[in-house]
C-alpha cells in the first residue's frame, strides 16, 4: 500500500517561501529595500564550458523527459497506450514494439477509470505474468486539481521516491483547474500547464498529459490538439494518436526530439500499440497493395472515379497514386484514364454498327458471315484438306 503523502510537512522544502511552485528550490533573491534583485545573467563563454548530464528518454527516441501531452479522439485508446508504457516503465519492458524502457517508479492518475477498469486493462496487458504485478506501479483514482495543491502532491511523491521517472494524467481535463474570468484562453492553457511542466523539468522526470484532439482535422498536427496553442506552447513536446482510413499514426513533435510520423497498429488481442514504421512507407506499401487488389479484380481495368469509389479515398489520391503506380511500371495504363494490372488483359468490346455482316462484338465465336465487304467465298475443295473444311463449315459456309 502506499504510504501516505504529508504535504504540510513536504511544502516548505520543496515549494520554498513563495509557495507557487514555480520557484521551487528558493524564493526570488531580495535587496536590503525588499525589492527583487537582478536576475542571474551569465555569457556564451561561461556556458559553453557547462556540462549536463544526458537527455534522459522514457521511450527511446520518443518521450524525452519533460511534459509531453499525449492527444487524441475519444475511444482512439490513446489511454491503452499511456498505460502500456507506464507499465513497461515500471517493469523495465519493451513497448510498442521494440522499445526498451528504463526501469522506474511510475505514477499513474486513472483520472476517469475504477480500479475495476485498471485491474481489467493491467490483466489484458500483462497476461505471462503470473506472479506479482509491478510493486513500482502507484496508481491514483482521484486527485486535487492544480489549483488545489495538485502539483505539490505530484511533487510530494516524487520526493518520496528518488527513482521516479513517469507521472501519467490521464485525463487532464480531470486536474486542471477551472476557468476564470477576464485572462484569454490562451493565457490560461498556458498556465494550466506550466507548474506540471516546470516540475518536470526540474525533477528530470517525464510528465505525460493525457488529452483530447479537436473535432476537425489538421495537416499541422500542432493545431490538432485541442484548445489554444497555450497547451502545445508550454509543452516540451506532444503526441499525436490518429486513424484514418490508411491507417492509425503516431505523430510526435517537439522540443528534444526529431519529428517523427509512424505508423502504429492496435491489437484487439493484447490491446497494445505497436510500431509498424515510418507512417508514409508504410502507407504507401499497403495502399499500393489494395490498388493492385482492385485492379486484379477489374477485367475491364479502372479509372481514377473508380478506384476512388472503391477504396474510399480521393479523386485526387486515386489518380496520383495510379498515374505514380504507372509511371514505376507496376501497372499500365490501357487506355485513356484507364489501368490494369501488369497480368491482366482487359477487354475492349467495340460495337460492331455494319449491318452488312452478323459479327458481334460480344461473342468470342463467330457464328455467321454474310456478304462481309472485301472478303470473298473461297472456292475449295476436298484436296483443300479436311481441316480447312471443317473450320469454314463451322463458320456457317456451304460449300
Amino acid at each position: 500500500m502506499t504510504t501516505p503523502i504529508d504535504v504540510n510537512r513536504l511544502k516548505a522544502k520543496l515549494l520554498g517561501p513563495t509557495g507557487n511552485g514555480a520557484d521551487a528550490k528558493a524564493a526570488p533573491p531580495r535587496s536590503a529595500n525588499g525589492k527583487a534583485s537582478m536576475p542571474t545573467i551569465k555569457t556564451a563563454a561561461a556556458l559553453r564550458t557547462m556540462t549536463f548530464p544526458p537527455l534522459k528518454f522514457v521511450v527511446p527516441g520518443l518521450l524525452p523527459e519533460g511534459l509531453v501531452i499525449l492527444a487524441g479522439k475519444p475511444k482512439v485508446r490513446k489511454s491503452w497506450l499511456a498505460l502500456d508504457i507506464a507499465l513497461a516503465v515500471a517493469d523495465g519492458r519493451f513497448c510498442l514494439g521494440d522499445r526498451k524502457c528504463q526501469q522506474g517508479s511510475v505514477l499513474y492518475l486513472a483520472l476517469e477509470d475504477g480500479e475495476r477498469r485498471i485491474q481489467r486493462r493491467i490483466t489484458k496487458l500483462l497476461p505471462s505474468f503470473g506472479g506479482e504485478w509491478p510493486k513500482k506501479f502507484h496508481y491514483a483514482t482521484n486527485w486535487p486539481r492544480i489549483d488545489q495543491e495538485g502539483v505539490e502532491q505530484i511533487d510530494a511523491w516524487v520526493e518520496l521516491h528518488p527513482d521516479a521517472r513517469v507521472v501519467v494524467v490521464d485525463i487532464f481535463a480531470r486536474l486542471r483547474a477551472p476557468s476564470r474570468a477576464g485572462i484569454g484562453a490562451y493565457e490560461q492553457d498556458y498556465a494550466a500547464l506550466l507548474k506540471l511542466q516546470q516540475l518536470a523539468v526540474r525533477r528530470g522526470i517525464t510528465v505525460i498529459v493525457v488529452h483530447h484532439t479537436r473535432k476537425g482535422d489538421s495537416e499541422d498536427p500542432v493545431e490538432e490538439v485541442s484548445g489554444t496553442l497555450g497547451l502545445s506552447g508550454c509543452a516540451d513536446g506532444f503526441l499525436v494518436l490518429k486513424r484514418t482510413a490508411a491507417g492509425a499514426t503516431l505523430t510526435g513533435r517537439g522540443r528534444d526530439i526529431e519529428d517523427v510520423d509512424l505508423a502504429v497498429q492496435f491489437s484487439d488481442e493484447t490491446c497494445r500499440w505497436t510500431i509498424l514504421g515510418a507512417a508514409a512507407e508504410v502507407q504507401r506499401s499497403d495502399q499500393r497493395t489494395r490498388v493492385l487488389a482492385a485492379l486484379a479484380d477489374a477485367k475491364d481495368g479502372m479509372s481514377p472515379v473508380d478506384l476512388s469509389a472503391e477504396l474510399g479515398i480521393s479523386h485526387t489520391n486515386a489518380k496520383v497514386i495510379l498515374f505514380r503506380m504507372a509511371k514505376a511500371g507496376e501497372i499500365k495504363k490501357v487506355q485513356h484514364g484507364r489501368y490494369a494490372c501488369n497480368f491482366c488483359n482487359p477487354c475492349n468490346h467495340v460495337k460492331n454498327d455494319n449491318p452488312l455482316n452478323e459479327i458481334t462484338g460480344d461473342s468470342d465465336r463467330v457464328t455467321a458471315v454474310t456478304g462481309v465487304q472485301g472478303w470473298h467465298t473461297p472456292q475449295l475443295s476436298e484436296s483443300s484438306g479436311d481441316d480447312a473444311v471443317e473450320f469454314l463449315k463451322s463458320t456457317g459456309w456451304k460449300a
